[in-house]
């Protein structure tokens, strides 16, 4: 007789559902290089290379990290800038620096566009005024274009916000507009601070070299003393990365050796 019983069907629908599983793998995976891409076009347009380029094209979860370090800050500083007082809140001001705005900033700064650094920064700080960061563009830029006057206060203004940075360039940049302003002693104060954050002999022969613009040539031989014992103690490969500046410093024991 006829065998009535229900047959079992799971043979039959396995494939239409591999298949289905396939295809939806397939498009997941059109879908996250979409993305890739996306965000890639979104980078470049607003001026993000280097770091942020790598980060999504290489990083695990890449398209993540650029989506709440990037994308998400910008809409939020876009959604502050609409409101009534046009500028970002407390709760924002870091905001300013990590969008495409600060990074141009810096690369009109590498590029030796100050005028065009200037203009951005001081477009910053408009909008965030309490961004240290933003304070330090600003100072470094009219460092470059020579207006030292107006460079000094946004340069001690980062300092004063974030004291034990690291970004070294900061105090060479102030002592650097100080001496143009014939405030050498203020400088020998800066560069002094600095040494005894930073090992490299460049900024150990800033000072030597201010002190002996200051008539104060005993501790400026003491400076190159220690600069000299710290080479010495230090790695071939580190003689050979600064010797530019060994050099530099034994011209100048040499002058105070003649003056002396």
């Amino acid at each position: 007789g006829l065998d009535l019983r229900p047959q079992r069907r799971h043979s039959l629908s396995r494939a239409p559902r591999s298949f289905v599983i396939a295809l939806l793998y397939r498009f997941a995976g059109l879908g996250m290089v979409a993305l890739k891409v996306a965000m890639l076009v979104d980078a470049l347009r607003h001026g993000l290379r280097g770091v942020w380029l790598t980060v999504i094209i290489f990083a695990p979860f890449g398209e993540v990290i650029y989506l709440f370090m990037v994308l998400l800050p910008r809409r939020r500083e876009r959604l502050a800038q609409s409101g009534p007082t046009g500028r970002v809140d407390g709760g924002n001001q870091l905001l300013a620096f990590r969008g495409g705005d600060f990074q141009r900033g810096r690369e009109l700064l590498d590029e030796g566009d100050h005028a065009g650094a200037v203009e951005v920064f001081e477009a910053l700080i408009e909008r965030a005024p309490d961004d240290a960061r933003v304070h330090m563009g600003l100072g470094q830029a009219l460092v470059g274009l020579g207006r030292h006057e107006e460079a000094v206060p946004y340069l001690e203004e980062f300092l004063a916000r974030d004291p034990d940075t690291s970004d070294h360039i900061v105090r060479v940049a102030l002592a650097d507009a100080l001496v143009a302003l014939e405030r050498g002693d203020e400088a020998v104060d800066v560069l002094g601070d600095l040494v005894t954050r930073s090992k490299h002999p460049e900024h150990r022969y800033q000072l030597a070299r201010q002190l002996h613009a200051q008539g104060r040539d005993p501790e400026a031989r003491e400076e190159l003393e220690r600069l000299f014992d710290g080479v010495e103690r230090a790695t071939p490969d580190r003689q050979a990365e600064v010797a530019e500046w060994v050099r530099l410093a034994r011209a100048l024991s040499e002058e105070l050796e003649v003056g002396g």
